[in-house]
């Protein structure tokens, strides 16, 4: 048995057992196993959370000139929520997107083509002094908890939020909207808390002195976080995630996004919009551990009927030998080594020694 039958969970994924039927424990005792998960959450607490998202952007008003501030990432996700809230709720939006410096073209291209076909106002940010460089090179180094995925590519999603709250209190914004599927991330579920949101240390994922023992000056942590006066602010918008209660699934989004001309099926393939860095993440995380390092995530979406498991077994197992063997991504590899300053197989090695 080398995945269960019903959810794909490898057998090398750590506590997992198999049944006579090859039926893992997490599929066999879902309820005990996700309540474990931030992301645990009954159906009518899951109805609560719609009704109060409903009413929340069905009366969000901002004092100037926007509602709200969306994450645009140019993936299918964050196109989706600002083509419908534009489209039901009518609300004045400002999209947001952060340059990291490693967007995809695909990514990129999806963005114009979005703003230009929904029609709303649109920020294209990029800090200075190379501060992703410094973060990423820092977390690949640096490694914090099972793999890089969740060390790197949560250490970034961190600091694009406080970039989106930092312009959001700049524009007086309301409420910020972000993309997230269902159980990404592994530390919020529906709604920021509001503590978390003015307290500026969240959004450093180490401790402040271990980051600016590492590349970081204060100069480059005042330039992505929200002003140091966040928790005495009146105005402190909510942070809300729809697409972790709304109803929907994977082929209704890319319906949805076809329909309206808004991102072709050849370009809402994660594997072409996501960040370049999964590719040397996944490399790293798949010769480290044996699985891919999304794997929980997509085991709770299968088990709750949002993506089909056929499919989705095709597309790991091509993954995984793709991760495994390097083939097609070694150019891609190298120009980040090159970007980055790094060596991923010395970091390997030292990872697998």
């Amino acid at each position: 048995m080398s995945s269960c039958s019903i959810c794909l969970l490898p057998k090398n994924y750590p506590a997992i057992v198999f049944d006579e039927k090859g039926v893992c424990n997490y599929c066999r005792y879902q309820a005990e196993e996700t309540t474990k998960s931030v992301h645990a959450c009954s159906a009518e607490r899951r109805q609560v959370l719609r009704e109060d998202l409903e009413r929340t952007l069905r009366s969000t008003r901002g004092p100037k000139d926007y509602d709200v501030l969306i994450a645009l990432s140019g993936g299918k996700d964050s196109t989706y929520l600002l083509h419908r809230i534009k489209k039901e709720y009518g609300l004045r939006i400002l999209a947001v997107s952060v340059d990291t410096g490693f967007l995809s073209s695909v990514a990129i291209d999806n963005i114009k083509t979005i703003i230009q076909r929904i029609g709303v106002d649109h920020l294209f940010i990029t800090p200075g002094s190379g501060f992703f460089l410094k973060l990423y090179r820092h977390f690949f180094n640096h490694k914090i908890g099972k793999d890089f995925v969740h060390s790197v590519c949560y250490a970034c999603g961190c600091v694009i939020e406080a970039i989106a709250i930092k312009y959001a209190l700049q524009w007086e914004i309301p409420l910020i909207i972000q993309g997230y599927a269902r159980w990404q991330p592994d530390n919020i579920f529906y709604e920021m808390p509001r503590n978390e949101i003015v307290n500026r240390d969240y959004f450093i994922p180490t401790h402040k002195k271990e980051m600016l023992q590492g590349p970081f000056t204060e100069r480059d942590l005042e330039s992505v976080l929200p002003s140091p006066d966040i928790s005495f602010m009146d105005n402190v918008p909510r942070v809300l995630c729809p697409l972790h209660v709304w109803d929907y699934s994977v082929e209704d989004i890319r319906r949805t996004l076809q329909a309206e001309n808004l991102i072709v099926k050849s370009k809402s393939s994660t594997l072409k919009t996501n960040c370049l860095l999964n590719i040397p993440m996944l490399y790293l995380d798949y010769n480290i551990n044996g699985y891919n390092p999304y794997i929980f995530e997509l085991s709770c979406l299968i088990r709750e009927g949002h993506v089909k498991k056929e499919e989705w077994k095709n597309k790991m197992a091509i993954g995984n030998f793709l991760f495994k063997t390097r083939i097609f991504s070694l150019p891609i590899l190298k120009d980040i080594e090159k970007k980055l300053a790094i060596s991923f197989d010395d970091i390997l090695a030292i990872h697998k020694g």
